[in-house]
């Protein structure tokens, strides 16, 4: 590859340089990238001698692909022309992939870049898309991780240990990991502050429930939820589309310490959130909901959450899986008390 294919005009060899931060691109993230309104010029002309192409990406946009071998040797080039710049590029490409609905590539990029920091706040970001969507890659991605590193982000931790008790042969390594996460969240929780401590708190208390101290995890959950109520709205609002998905962990937490209407409220108040931000994450909370009040013997009530869910439009099969196990349970009920008539279409 040759840079003095574009001749002596440093800011297009720098443009690209800077570009090359991430394997693709759009046009308004190589401006961003690079400072250079005329980016996506630049590329253009990097078309032609071999050094990428324009495709179109999945939402239909058209995006940049750098041919392996030119990424590798400009980066090489950013990394020893302009070090200092190099961590904030990179966490600009990983807030991109991240909006784009890719947290996977971003937790890639700050892993493979030894940048937990970064990492952490890719999972902030995202912790709920990572563990529904990419559980196995992240297991894999994470369990390359010196663990005496990652016990310094106890969200990292946490992330790692359920998806690791997800699969039944390493359940075992995955409750050894819920113990460090835990221990993790304890040391931490006091020096963080806002949705971080949120977050925290809400993974302590999820751990504990799965390893069975349903008590503790409900005390830990109502500090979360104490945290929660406690935020402004300029803090919650990067964390707005997880929000309903945080509610219903600590209502789960809660109900299973016996805490029940505190955990309606939770459910109550995280199902009306998503609705107003995104009606997909509100499902657990309105299952939640559903199957209490059925449990209870409150029908009107049970049927009124599952009517909500019958007419919600739902991804794949989420309703069979465990997220829809407590709507499952409000069907049952409502269909012995009709007679065992099939629900309405």
């Amino acid at each position: 590859m040759r840079l003095d294919a574009f001749g002596e005009e440093r800011d297009v060899t720098d443009t690209l340089l800077h570009v090359s931060i991430s394997k693709a691109v759009d046009a308004a993230l190589a401006e961003e990238l690079s400072g250079n309104p005329a980016a996506a010029d630049v590329l253009t002309e990097a078309e032609q001698v071999g050094f990428g192409q324009w495709t179109t990406g999945r939402d239909g946009a058209p995006l940049f692909r750098f041919a392996p071998f030119a990424c590798t040797l400009l980066r090489r080039e950013l990394e020893r022309q302009h070090p200092e710049e190099v961590p904030g590029l990179r966490r600009r490409v990983a807030h991109w992939l991240v909006a784009r609905g890719l947290p996977m590539h971003a937790l890639q990029v700050a892993v493979d870049a030894d940048d937990l920091e970064l990492a952490n706040r890719v999972v902030m970001r995202s912790w709920f898309a990572l563990l529904q969507v990419h559980a196995t890659a992240v297991r894999q991605l994470l369990s390359t991780v010196r663990m005496s590193r990652l016990r310094e982000w106890p969200l990292l931790v946490t992330l790692l240990a359920v998806c690791l008790n997800a699969v039944g042969v390493r359940r075992l390594r995955g409750m050894q990991v819920f113990s460090a996460a835990i221990a993790a969240a304890h040391s931490h929780t006091r020096r963080v502050a806002g949705p971080e401590r949120l977050l925290i708190l809400t993974a302590e208390s999820s751990a504990l429930r799965v390893i069975g101290m349903r008590d503790r995890a409900g005390t830990v959950a109502a500090q979360a939820r104490e945290v929660m109520e406690s935020l402004d709205d300029g803090e919650r609002e990067p964390y707005l589309d997880q929000l309903p998905l945080v509610w219903a962990q600590l209502g789960i937490s809660l109900y299973y310490a016996g805490r029940s209407a505190e955990a309606l409220e939770c459910f109550a108040v995280g199902a009306a959130l998503a609705e107003s931000v995104n009606p997909g994450n509100g499902l657990s909370c309105l299952a939640m909901l559903g199957g209490i009040h059925a449990l209870d013997g409150d029908l009107p009530e049970a049927r009124r959450y599952v009517d909500l869910i019958r007419q919600g439009e739902w991804r794949g099969d989420v309703l069979d899986a465990h997220q829809g196990t407590f709507y499952r349970v409000a069907e049952a009920i409502l269909a012995i008390e009709d007679g065992g008539r099939p629900p309405c279409p």
